[in-house]
């Protein structure tokens, strides 16, 4: 009798536990765009920022961004540094710091 008891206690509280469907459709709601925070756009201030920051994420639409960094270290182990350059408005190729990639060595076979 109590092992009937007790799975029935948790049979209901599991129960009450799970969103009832209304409250699940609400989670498939469309948010408007977030506009990013502004930032600066000259080629002397984004470098500045991605030096005093260590690393910026850019965006050049709302759905494709990247993360642009100091140095190596603000990358994750096993993966490296590459030179990145960015159009400004007033610099078509600046060079404000580097991205972390996949390093493509295969061990040199």
């Amino acid at each position: 009798m109590r092992a009937v008891l007790l799975s029935a206690l948790i049979a209901s509280a599991f129960a009450a536990a799970l969103p009832s469907p209304a409250a699940h459709g609400q989670a498939n709601l469309t948010l408007p765009p977030i506009d990013p925070p502004a930032t600066p756009q000259t080629c002397g201030a984004l470098a500045a920022l991605v030096k005093s920051q260590g690393s910026l994420v850019l965006g050049d639409n709302p759905r494709v961004y990247q993360r642009y960094v100091r140095d190596q270290t603000f990358c994750a182990y096993q993966q490296v540094a590459s030179p990145a350059w960015v159009p400004t408005t007033d610099n078509p190729q600046c060079f404000i710091g580097y991205t972390c990639g996949d390093s493509n060595n295969d061990g040199g076979k």
